[in-house]
Formats: structure tokens, sequence, C-alpha cells
């Protein structure tokens, strides 16, 4: 990932850890993206540091923000309301569909450790979200 210096119309898309916190900032403008250590609770350069980084505009999973938007669409991860075209299984193989809501399936016998999560599409029909590719129109 690129260094960029400038805050400049940068927005915070993905945050994680505790005493040391790694944000991810995207830039819509250039489409670049880049990683920083924003919190170290063992460390107070850190802190100084990267004050204006921590003060970025955050969109962090909301759905309706075009930026986030865009920027789960340049990983291909599909939200609600998107397209998907379905590219295995042997039902609705090559079908496009849009997304309706989520859910989770907890199989029987494996204390909650074996998850499938499926999309319901605005048809009724119901397909394991692997089973799903991002669809995007050009």
């Amino acid at each position: 990932m690129k260094q960029f210096k400038e805050t400049d119309g940068s927005y915070k898309v993905a945050s994680w850890g505790f005493s040391i916190s790694n944000d991810t900032f995207y830039n819509p403008d250039t489409n670049e993206e880049v990683s920083h250590i924003t919190w170290d609770n063992d460390d107070n350069r850190v802190e100084l540091a990267m004050k204006e980084w921590r003060e970025c505009p955050s969109v962090i999973d909301d759905v309706e923000s075009p930026i986030y938007r865009k920027w789960m669409h340049k990983h291909k991860k599909a939200l609600l309301g998107d397209k998907v075209i379905i590219s295995r299984g042997r039902k609705f193989k090559g079908e496009i569909k849009q997304i309706k809501s989520e859910f989770t399936y907890i199989l029987d016998g494996t204390y909650g450790k074996g998850e499938i999560d499926y999309w319901v599409f605005t048809d009724g029909t119901k397909v394991a979200k692997h089973n799903c590719d991002l669809y995007l129109e050009v």
C-alpha cells in the first residue's frame, strides 16, 4: 500500500485493535488506500504523530455512504442493495440478482462453529454468500 502524506479527502473505512489501533484510510478522489497505527497505549509518540489521521471523518460500516460502498466495491465485496452474479451452485448459476437481506445459518451438531452466511434476494431466493460474486454494471 502507498503512503500518502496528506489527509485531505481521506476517510476512515476500517479500524481494528484495542491497545494498538490500526486504521485504514481511503481517498475516493485518488482511489488510494493506506493503513496506519493511530493509537498505541505504550508509546505516546504515536498519539502526537497520528492526531490528524484520527480526526479524519469516519464511514466505518455506513452502508449508505457512497465512499464506503466505493471502497467495498474496490475490494469486490457486495453490500445490501447490490447486484451479484451467482457463479457457483447447481440451481441459479449464471443468474444476476439484487440483494435484499442476509442471514447466518448455524449447522446442527457443530456447537456454533459451523456457520454459513446467506444472501436473500428480492425475488425470495436464498443463496450462500460464497457462491456469489459482485456484479458491477459498466
